[in-house]
């Protein structure tokens, strides 16, 4: 693009408000394109399919979000995650934390029994973290990840959707998911490419 790239940090609850006063062009990040989301703000394609599961410390005796009654779940502020675990009235104890590190460190030190968040991320996380693990469970139907837009800039739109297209039908796209999370994505992408 003949641009320099700035990366400015941000939590979850102040992706949108960064895009709506021009403090970032772009988010690239766990983005689940919601409806509710949609009225603020433009969303490419998806980049990337999801679903949610709970990171958790191994030998914990955790196999599911049923298995969680009574525990304290991390999750991040303004994420979809909390809303989920209130919609399956499962009696839970939700701690919120400003950023996904935050609640990983939680978990990691027994302040929180585990975190609820893209199975993507919880992979990487486990990754990287020996003695934590992923528990997949159907939380909610499949995640579509994306990048967030300012509303009403499609040339912008159209531009990061040109560059996603050839991502995925170069083969780019499972690439990187290799490298980044050791195997090949989950989820198909709809269309496949």
């Amino acid at each position: 693009m003949g641009v320099k790239l700035e990366i400015v940090d941000t939590t979850s609850s102040n992706r949108i408000p960064n895009l709506q006063t021009n403090k970032v062009d772009v988010v690239f990040c766990n983005f689940t394109r919601t409806m509710e989301r949609a009225k603020e703000i433009g969303f490419t394609d998806p980049y990337v399919v999801a679903t949610e599961g709970l990171l958790v410390r191994s030998g914990q005796g955790i196999t599911s979000l049923e298995s969680m009654q009574g525990r304290t779940i991390a999750v991040v502020k303004g994420s979809t995650n909390a809303d989920v675990l209130r919609e399956r009235g499962i009696d839970v104890k939700i701690a919120e934390f400003d950023s996904s590190q935050s609640a990983v460190l939680a978990v990691k030190q027994g302040q929180a029994d585990a975190m609820v968040e893209d199975s993507n991320y919880l992979q990487y996380q486990a990754k990287l973290n020996p003695g934590l693990e992923v528990v997949t469970s159907n939380l909610v139907p499949l995640e579509y990840n994306a990048f967030g837009v300012k509303q009403g800039d499609q040339v912008w739109l159209n531009y990061l959707n040109q560059f996603l297209f050839e991502l995925n039908t170069s083969g780019k796209n499972r690439e990187l998911y290799r490298k980044w999370f050791g195997a090949d994505p989950r989820f198909p992408l709809r269309p496949s490419f």
